[in-house]
């Protein structure tokens, strides 16, 4: 039994929880400006109006998103002033053997490569934001060469698209009594549950990029293994579908996710004055000092 805000009850047998995942973005000085959005701010704005962020924009972050996210803007009549993306090349080469069990999307990933490459687009390969320049605007980014400790190019634009990978949304299955454990591979904290989505809960039931980050595919075909174990649970004839196309898809994925996992380099450019809490405007030096006084949760930083 479930309770609303308005306390009507919804009463069921099982319940699936398919949360998914929200993006994570590494805060650095000026994140904050006008101008700025995540990569998955910037995909929401390509399908819901088909509108490009600015003129002229730099893209940056890790994994593949930076990629589709700067070739949807040119599809849509933008400029990419620049991708900066803390990735090298050799990471994507290591990569390659998880990629082939997924040809076409590997497939599209080169292409989306290629296209910036014919376009010329500068690609800053072991880069990342610095900071971001402009007062009410967004007027440019200062770029960090990651590998070698030292400040990079310079990138005049009016507006930026910035993402560093995804984290499962697991507070839900957490709340509802399931076991979590952190698994940096799998996007960070994630709760305990089987390739069908059962878990210690009883009637409870995981699927999707809640349970750990391994792509869209593989949370499609992980919702039909907990669909059918739950119709199983239930009492009603079903199949058992085969786990094995589940396992290819979660290894790309997983790849995928291995490219964004969060960098000590990274981490290092958020200085005290950066505002890590955008509503309650805190900075990082806010939230330290409240940490050492003895704040172990959100709300009791934020009182």
């Amino acid at each position: 039994i479930l309770r609303n805000a308005i306390s009507s009850e919804i009463a069921a047998r099982a319940l699936v929880l398919a949360t998914g995942a929200r993006e994570f973005v590494q805060p650095v000085p000026g994140w904050t400006t006008p101008g700025v959005i995540g990569l998955a701010g910037a995909t929401a704005l390509f399908k819901q109006s088909l509108s490009v962020p600015g003129k002229n924009t730099v893209v940056s972050g890790t994994g593949p998103l930076v990629f589709y996210v700067a070739n949807e803007i040119r599809r849509l009549g933008g400029t990419v002033a620049a991708v900066v993306t803390p990735n090298m090349r050799a990471e994507w080469v290591r990569a390659l053997p998880a990629m082939a069990v997924q040809p076409k999307l590997a497939a599209r990933g080169a292409l989306w490569v290629a296209d910036l490459m014919v376009a010329r687009t500068p690609v800053l390969w072991g880069h990342a934001v610095s900071h971001v320049t402009g007062q009410d605007r967004v007027t440019g980014v200062q770029t960090r060469n990651l590998a070698r400790g030292t400040v990079g190019p310079s990138v005049e634009a009016d507006s930026l698209c910035h993402g560093h990978g995804l984290i499962p949304n697991s507070e839900a299955a957490q709340m509802l009594g399931v076991p979590i454990r952190h698994d940096p591979a799998l996007g960070g904290w994630v709760p305990e549950t089987e390739p069908d989505g059962r878990t210690t809960v009883q009637g409870l039931y995981l699927c999707g990029d809640g349970c750990g980050i391994r792509g869209v595919t593989a949370a499609g075909l992980q919702g039909k293994l907990t669909g059918a174990r739950v119709a199983r649970d239930l009492g009603k004839p079903a199949s058992v579908p085969s786990v094995k196309p589940w396992q290819r898809a979660a290894r790309f994925g997983q790849a995928m996710t291995a490219l964004s996992l969060p960098r000590p380099e990274l981490a290092a450019l958020c200085t005290a004055d950066t505002v890590l809490c955008r509503c309650e405007s805190l900075t990082h030096a806010d939230i330290s000092a409240e940490i050492d006084t003895g704040a172990v949760t959100t709300n009791a930083v934020n009182s």
